[in-house]
């Protein structure tokens, strides 16, 4: 797992950037991410970073489609959290189907939660939670 390098003083934005990057390379193990979507209420700041990592969409704009609720390769950026020595990215990657009505949902996608923390100035993955539905 690359990890990117960030000193201690870097302005936040950058720390942020470095988080996101982080965090996308450990969800990316099994699917590579094309879009992030940036969920409603991000912060600004996050998604100024997420936009420096990968292209990116509101989630109030992701085009509607008959298939996907999600679409493959789309991430939805949940929240990032950043203290001097740690981190955490989470999110929803896709594909969620769209289903009929009274169907019971059997797949809701991957939901990530990614812990990072500092080691020597870089950014490194620690424990990381799944949840597929």
């Amino acid at each position: 797992m690359a990890a990117m390098l960030v000193t201690a003083c870097a302005p936040k934005s950058v720390q942020h950037t470095a988080v996101i990057a982080a965090g996308i390379a450990a969800v990316e193990r099994g699917t590579p991410v094309t879009t992030i979507v940036l969920a409603n209420g991000l912060p600004e700041e996050v998604q100024q970073a997420a936009r420096q990592v990968r292209p990116t969409v509101a989630e109030r704009d992701l085009p509607p489609s008959p298939k996907w609720e999600l679409p493959p390769g789309h991430f939805v950026l949940k929240a990032v959290e950043v203290s001097r020595s740690s981190a955490k990215v989470v999110g929803l990657m896709g594909p969620v189907p769209v289903l009929p009505p009274g169907v019971g949902r059997l797949s809701c996608g991957t939901h990530h939660s990614v812990n990072l923390h500092r080691k020597a100035g870089r950014w490194e993955v620690g424990e990381t939670e799944l949840v597929v539905c």
